[in-house]
């Protein structure tokens, strides 16, 4: 049985939360992997609502996390990116709902959409700093490389690409 669902974001009114929620999300989770300004750039051109609503008219699908119909995170995926695999561009949870198990519900549900989506596999990056790379590990992910991206404003994204295949129930 799975303890958090997925909504998803449609309204302005879920789009604000979900900005919301990445504002105050990010600025705890990141404060020791990346410098403040870069936390307040990332946030204004890519969790802010006009970047949000962008790349929801650009094919990302963002959910809501709730528990027992509560907030507690948000996630986005786009499917065929590129064709036949997911790119789950965002899995971020509030601080204390960390470390409940609740990324292996999330990971059910969003396997369950990509096989939906007729998907092969699912694909994500991550901060090679950051210590979800092994949640990511225990959960099947495997890295398949490191790339650093320049996100402008003279600031760049050091990650792992990591990979795993959708599971077949």
């Amino acid at each position: 049985m799975k303890r958090v669902s997925l909504q998803p974001v449609h309204s302005e009114a879920e789009i604000l939360e979900v900005s919301a929620l990445a504002h105050e999300i990010w600025r705890e989770y990141y404060g020791g992997l990346l410098s403040p300004d870069q936390i307040e750039y990332m946030l204004q051109n890519m969790q802010s609502p006009g970047p949000i609503r962008e790349q929801i008219a650009g094919g990302y699908e963002y959910r809501l996390v709730r528990r027992a119909g509560v907030p507690i995170g948000y996630i986005a995926y786009r499917l065929n990116d590129p064709q036949g695999k997911m790119f789950v561009s965002k899995v971020y949870l509030r601080r204390e709902e960390r470390g409940r198990g609740y990324f292996r519900d999330i990971l059910s549900l969003i396997d369950a959409a990509a096989r939906d989506a007729r998907q092969e596999a699912m694909w994500l990056t991550v901060n090679r700093g950051n210590s979800s790379a092994d949640v990511y590990r225990a959960c099947g992910f495997e890295t398949v490389r490191e790339q650093d991206v320049d996100i402008g404003g003279g600031y760049e994204m050091n990650d792992y690409v990591m990979k795993r295949a959708v599971t077949l129930d």
